[in-house]
């Protein structure tokens, strides 16, 4: 009824986009209840699987310990993670974290979106120059990226006796000293050698995919288009 009846131009902007704007607000509530958040007020929906310690004399803080240690928190992040002196750089790290899964998982999306059109269109030339050097660009260094995030997430590297590598420092000496490990994440000793041969692999493959996805397409098009002209020209010649 909406749709056959006069409206507006903001109305009907809003009601072409109805279906967006219902996926976004199911996704802001899913993301608030992530971080136990409404209106950026936190909310303890589960309480808490922590309990303050007495505080100890001469300290300047309070600490919180596992009132039943391997639990896991139902959904979400823990309450109490508001009232750490460490909430910033934790919640910095995992929203980043986060962003860059859910950025690269949406990129990857639409590649292979853009397959499934070249497909139905019988693009052939686009599925080799485009979407197959595409996905192994983009999974070659950031799809590596979010294997190494989520590695990090389940290691217990208080288990391991190291301190939880820095991913963007992994990456960077990926391109400034390939082979070379400084910080690995996969292993748990020197000399690193697994890492080490997959991100020189992968980097290879990166290195590939530039030249694969740029130049082709193209030079065949150029081609493609000079033939037609010289079939043009030809047939007025006749």
């Amino acid at each position: 009824k909406i749709a056959a009846g006069p409206i507006n131009e903001m109305l009907q902007m809003c009601f072409d986009g109805r279906y967006v704007l219902l996926l976004m607000g199911m996704f802001s509530i899913y993301t608030g209840l992530i971080y136990n958040d409404c209106f950026s007020l936190p909310m303890d929906l589960f309480g808490t699987k922590y309990e303050w310690q007495p505080k100890v004399a001469g300290k300047n803080f309070i600490v919180a310990t596992v009132r039943e240690p391997g639990t896991v928190y139902p959904f979400g992040l823990d309450p109490i993670w508001k009232n750490t002196m460490t909430q910033l750089p934790f919640y910095n790290s995992l929203k980043m974290k986060l962003s860059v899964i859910l950025g690269v998982t949406q990129m990857l999306v639409g590649i292979i979106m853009s397959f499934y059109n070249a497909k139905f269109y019988r693009l052939k030339k686009n599925i080799l120059y485009e979407f197959i050097p595409q996905m192994i660009f983009m999974l070659s260094i950031f799809g590596y990226l979010c294997v190494m995030i989520i590695t990090k997430w389940c290691t217990n590297w208080l288990g391991t006796g190291r301190q939880p590598p820095d991913l963007i420092h992994v990456l960077i000496y990926m391109f400034l000293h390939p082979g070379n490990v400084v910080d690995g994440v996969f292993e748990s000793v020197e000399p690193f050698t697994f890492q080490a041969k997959l991100q020189v692999f992968l980097l290879l493959a990166a290195f590939v995919a530039v030249p694969w996805m740029l130049l082709p397409k193209p030079l065949l098009i150029k081609r493609e288009h000079e033939r037609g002209y010289q079939e043009l020209s030809e047939g007025h010649g006749g």
